[in-house]
């Protein structure tokens, strides 16, 4: 059983979803612009949430899975007050104990470089690839770091441009975060 894609695209009144175990796939933007959800739970762990299912569920707070699951697609979450949270929360615990933006954002930044690798299949660009499978495109690094910059108070902005592979000379978009320290 599955919940189409779209099926629940920008749906003003739903408030709260429970997601019984026999449904097996979340279609991509399932609940996409929910913005009065509040709450969902999942009840089947070996289910697929698909890209953007509960992105821009702005008032999403609760979200209840089952113990084990990992089955995150892109960006499926993103935008979402639980996604904020999770990472927020996240980089409150890696910086505990730093007292200045510069120790802060380095610690932020070694995290993320020494428990992400680079999605070289293209398929994750936000922070559910960072935090859940560990991998993700330039713009899921630069989108978890500036989360868990904001999460800490630490000024930035993302800066995007053209990168060039020096092995191959290949040219394509790249995206990368630019950190305010001490006026700098």
């Amino acid at each position: 059983t599955s919940i189409g894609a779209g099926a629940f695209y920008r749906c003003s009144s739903l408030k709260s979803v429970s997601i019984p175990a026999t449904v097996n796939t979340l279609g991509s933007q399932a609940f996409y612009g929910c913005t009065a959800m509040t709450s969902m739970s999942l009840g089947n762990v070996n289910a697929k949430i698909g890209a953007y299912a509960f992105a821009d569920c702005t008032s999403l707070k609760s979200v209840n899975l089952p113990e084990g699951f990992t089955n995150f697609g892109n960006m499926s979450f993103t935008n979402s007050a639980w996604m904020d949270q999770k990472v927020a929360d996240l980089a409150l615990d890696i910086t505990a104990g730093y007292t200045n933006d510069y120790d802060k954002a380095l610690a932020l930044h070694d995290w993320i470089v020494n428990n992400t690798a680079y999605d070289m299949t293209y398929t994750y660009y936000g922070p559910e690839g960072v935090l859940f499978h560990g991998t993700g495109v330039c713009n899921a690094y630069t989108l978890t770091y500036s989360m868990m910059l904001d999460a800490v108070g630490i000024a930035n902005r993302t800066v995007t441009g053209t990168a060039t592979d020096r092995y191959t000379g290949n040219s394509g978009g790249h995206a990368w975060t630019l950190v305010l320290i001490n006026g700098s």
